[in-house]
Order: structure tokens, then sequence, then C-alpha cells
């Protein structure tokens, strides 16, 4: 009966049982292509709306789980003198003293009518720590001539140097990045007397390798590798009131001396993209004109 059936559809139809096949095949091909193309824009649509979600919760994660305290942008450093005959001593017979000073330090020594202070002016952070130090030393140690502004201020030089190079040892230590050679060890640490945006710049690094870590982490990548792309992407800041260029261009030069890999290389070059920072400010309740006049 079954045969006798399809032979009697076949001559109705007027159609072969490859021919009939084929238009099903065909007809069914059409209708599916439709539904396949509405379910992958559902798909593409939730993916969408879920990965949008996915990267917020991440990005809010990191933050929450990686919040540090801010600092305010200075170039200036105040030494507290114990009374203010102390300020013609500093100045010297004819402005000697104070010149021999800026001499060997570097940086600019301001001597006005507030009562009991010196400030000490620079824009390079080393520079004006070791000033600021070895000022404290002569004040205390009360014997100021140059020649003995000379000897203090090369021994508080090496001093310092030493204090960089525990610092940049310190961080490496602290974010869990390894491998780094003496002079980016020593770059790092010069960051710790530098400020950007209102922010310690070792600071800044710290947060970011940190940031760069728990992201990575997150999305399945090389922790390591991001801990160490956000722990250099602003080296080129220890260096960059020395050398021609933006900080992101001598930064990603210095890596590529230090063989650092082409990913650390490339996270450096391209800082520019790394505007967020001043989103990241307004959201901390910095105004964000004083944000973007900051170098």
């Amino acid at each position: 009966m079954l045969s006798e059936q399809r032979e009697t559809l076949h001559r109705i139809s007027e159609l072969s049982p490859d021919a009939a096949r084929q238009q099903l095949m065909t007809r069914l091909e059409a209708e599916l292509e439709t539904e396949c193309a509405q379910l992958q824009n559902k798909i593409i649509e939730r993916a969408k709306d879920s990965s949008d979600q996915k990267a917020r919760e991440i990005i809010a994660m990191a933050i929450q789980r990686c919040a540090a305290d801010h600092t305010a942008e200075s170039v200036v450093s105040s030494v507290e003198l114990p009374s203010d005959d102390m300020k013609g001593r500093i100045i010297g017979r004819e402005g000697r003293n104070i010149r021999a000073f800026e001499r060997a330090t570097g940086v600019d020594v301001v001597v006005d009518d507030t009562p009991g202070v010196v400030v000490v002016s620079g824009f390079d952070g080393v520079r004006r720590e070791v000033a600021r130090r070895s000022l404290e030393k002569l004040v205390v140690d009360g014997r100021i001539h140059p020649a003995r502004i000379e000897e203090v201020v090369a021994g508080t030089r090496k001093e310092v140097e030493q204090i960089v190079k525990e610092a940049g040892k310190q961080v490496t230590f602290d974010v869990g990045v390894h491998g780094l050679n003496g002079k980016e060890l020593e770059l790092l640490g010069r960051l710790k007397y530098r400020t950007s945006y209102g922010q310690n710049v070792l600071q800044h690094s710290i947060e970011v390798a940190m940031l760069s870590g728990i992201i990575a982490g997150e999305l399945g990548l090389d922790v390591q590798l991001a801990k160490r792309c956000g722990l250099l992407h602003d080296i080129g800041k220890a260096i960059d009131q020395e050398m021609e260029g933006t900080h992101p261009q001598i930064g990603a030069d210095l890596a590529k001396r230090f063989n650092e890999k082409p990913e650390v290389v490339n996270a450096i070059a391209r800082l520019p993209l790394h505007r967020h920072r001043l989103r990241g400010r307004r959201h901390l309740g910095q105004p964000a004109g004083r944000a973007a006049r900051e170098p």
C-alpha cells in the first residue's frame, strides 16, 4: 500500500523521487537560511550585551581591588629652619653660598619672607630630593660654605641613588615582576620622585601593573606579561626631561635597549591610548581642568 501510494504521488506531482527530494531540500534551505540569520542576529546582540556587561564588571572589580591613595602634584620642597637667622647663612656673603648650592644641585632655592622656611624648587624630582636632604644636613651641621656644600651634596647624591635602586627592587618584589636589569630598576626607582596628573608616577605604575594582571587573569591571558607591560608603561617619564621626544617614545626605545618583548615595547609606545586617566581623575573628584593642564 505504501509503495502504491508513493507511486501515485509521484504520478500526480509528475516528479521523480530525486526531483521531489531536491525541491524539498531547496525549500527547506531557504527557510533555514532565514531562520539562521534571525538566530545569528539574536546571538550577536546577546553576546554584545553580555560582553559589555562583563567588561564593566571586570574593570570595576579590578579597580576596587587595587584602589590607592593619590598625591598632589608638586615641584617644590620646603625645608624648615631653626630660625630666620639661618637664611642669611644659606645666602652667604654676596650670595656665594646660595649660588654654590644651586650650581651643585641644579635646583633653585627660594628665600622669601616666609618665617622659618626655605623652598627648594625644580622639575627634576631626584635633584630636588638631593637638594632638600643636603640643605637639611647643612642646616643641622651649621657649617655652610661652598666647599662644605659640594661635599654634602656629593654624599647626599650617593645616598639618594641607593634609595632609588632599593625602591625599584622593592616595587618589582611587591608586584611580582622579575628579571629586570639594574638600569630598569634604577629608572623605576626614579619614578618615586616624579608626579603626573596629580599622582605619584611610581604608585601609578604599581596600580596599572596590578590592574593589568587582574584583568589578564579574568580574560585568561598571560598575567606576568600584562603586569610587566603595566609596570614599565611610564618608564620613559624617568628621563623624559633629559631627552628629546615624548615619554612613550623614550620608554619604548629604552625597552628595546633592555631587550624587552615586543608586546612590552608596544604597550609602552601606545601610551597615548591611556587617556582613561583623565576620566579616572574626574571619577575621583579631581577637577578636569587641572588634570588637562598638567604635563
